[in-house]
This record gives structure tokens, sequence and C-alpha cells, in this order.
């Protein structure tokens, strides 16, 4: 099961999208666990992830998360993306990443 959390400065807006990606993930039957988390929360769910999808609102931390989660893919969602609240279009982009690494 592939584990992708989605992180924002505190994890409110980043939850509706997570709720968006969880129903199409449902609907196609994949196996995965999505979570929204704040930075400040983001040590509950690192050891499982596989993927850290950063919203635009901390795109400045990206490089700084890099760092401190090495073994983790770490990728920033286009304003845009974040914006359409597309939870396909994330949700599939994110398990794009995770099959190339």
């Amino acid at each position: 099961m592939k584990h992708l959390v989605l992180v924002c400065a505190v994890g409110m807006s980043s939850s509706i999208l997570v709720n968006r990606m969880i129903r199409i993930a449902e609907k196609k039957e994949l196996e995965v666990m999505i979570h929204a988390s704040g930075m400040g929360d983001l040590a509950s769910f690192i050891d499982e992830a596989h993927l850290l999808l950063i919203s635009p609102q901390i795109h400045y931390m990206e490089e700084k998360i890099k760092q401190k989660y090495p073994r983790i893919p770490v990728v920033s969602l286009s304003a845009k993306d974040y914006a359409e609240m597309d939870g396909e279009k994330v949700l599939m982009k994110g398990l794009r990443i995770i099959s190339e690494n």
C-alpha cells in the first residue's frame, strides 16, 4: 500500500484536496493511504510515507523538507493544481512519482 502525505502550513486547506483524492482512490479501488498534515504534525506520518506533496503555501520550505527526509520524494504542487482541488489529477501524479522512484 502506498502512502501519500499532503503537507501544508496547518493541514486545514489540504484536507479538502485529500478528501477528494480519497474518493477517487476508493472509486478506482486503489490501495493507497492519503493524509493531510500540517508541518507540526508531519513527524506522525513520516515513517510510512512514500511521497510528500507540498502545498503552494509552504513551497519555500521544499528544500528544507527534502534535507530533513532524504529517503522520501518531496514534490511541490503547482498553485494551479492546488487551487483546482482536482483530486484525481493530484493522486495520479503522486502515484506516478512513487512508481518512478
